[in-house]
């Protein structure tokens, strides 16, 4: 890469950082964001030390909040990582990774009973044998994506959700090919012959022509009033409170942390129980849930 495309595209990452930082904690009204998200924003836009100033900037941002779980020396790491100048490369390069061990070790916060009875799986080749046993429900699909300087995101993660074999297949893709990604629609397009799909929003990008219910295109009038987010939806129709703290996490890590799995888990989960809601078999249930960790456990009642 040359001088000028990496100065380019060290911008880009570094402003896009920023973008994200000053939307989710620096506005009147904050939005979640976990400090496993935050350092996945660091180590994604430090591919060299942000400038003295932005760093600065961004590191009184978030220090408050990273001082509740860091240690002083973690926390040091970090300022480090963002805009320390008078260190060697190579030297540098040792501390990112110190930084990316802590935000590996971040233990998993968020909390779903309803996942208790769930296989949580990246077994691709299994799972998909097992889905395509014939049920009275859908298979409910999320997409996660990549963090991208510029252009349209990237599909990272693939989410599969299916209540009657208690099964949740997160599957990363990151990595795959244009041609590899029409591969992946092969195999959904087969597992469409065994199972009808239901996804929350527009999934042409993993889809393609292969037939979809997508929830959010409802026009009934009672859902019409209520805004399109997810979860906005379900709080507001089924009085479920989904933490949304790892919107912004890098999905193209190659591991993920524990709170990444439970948050991809649970958006493609909730997907039926507006499932349920729209074909009026919501009510039939007891529903008093929240997302905290007192939170009952409708398993029994919603999966079979």
């Amino acid at each position: 890469m040359s001088l000028f495309r990496e100065k380019c595209y060290r911008s880009c990452r570094h402003e896009k950082v920023m973008e994200i930082l000053y939307e989710f904690i620096n506005l009147l009204e904050k939005r979640e964001i976990s400090n496993g998200a935050i350092l996945d924003l660091f180590i994604y836009g430090s591919r060299t030390p942000f400038s003295l100033e932005d760093g600065e900037m961004l590191y009184g941002l978030v220090r408050h909040q990273l001082s509740k779980e860091l240690t002083k020396a973690e926390l040091r790491d970090v300022r480090t990582v963002m805009y320390e100048k008078n260190i060697e490369r190579c030297e540098w390069m040792n501390v990112l990774e110190n930084v990316k061990k802590i935000s590996e070790r971040f233990p998993n916060k968020i909390k779903y009973q309803d996942l208790n009875s769930f296989d949580i799986t990246n077994d691709v080749a299994r799972s998909i044998c097992k889905m395509k046993t014939e049920s009275e429900f859908p298979l409910y699909v999320d997409t996660e994506h990549m963090l991208l300087s510029n252009g349209p995101s990237k599909l990272a993660i693939i989410t599969i959700c299916d209540v009657s074999n208690r099964l949740i297949l997160v599957w990363k893709v990151s990595e795959m090919t244009h041609r590899q990604l029409e591969y992946i629609r092969g195999i959904l397009a087969d597992l469409g012959k065994f199972r009808k799909f239901v996804c929350y929003g527009n999934e042409r990008e993993l889809f393609g022509d292969i037939k979809v219910e997508d929830i959010q295109e409802i026009r009934e009038e009672e859902w019409v009033e209520y805004p399109r987010g997810l979860q906005k939806a379900v709080s507001e129709k089924l009085g479920i409170d989904l933490w949304k703290t790892e919107t912004v996490s890098n999905w193209s890590v190659e591991t993920l942390r524990p709170d990444q799995v439970t948050y991809a888990c649970m958006d493609a989960l909730v997907l039926h129980y507006l499932w349920l809601h729209k074909n009026n078999m919501w009510s039939s249930v007891l529903h008093r849930f929240t997302a905290s960790m007192q939170a009952h456990d409708l398993s029994s009642m919603l999966f079979t």
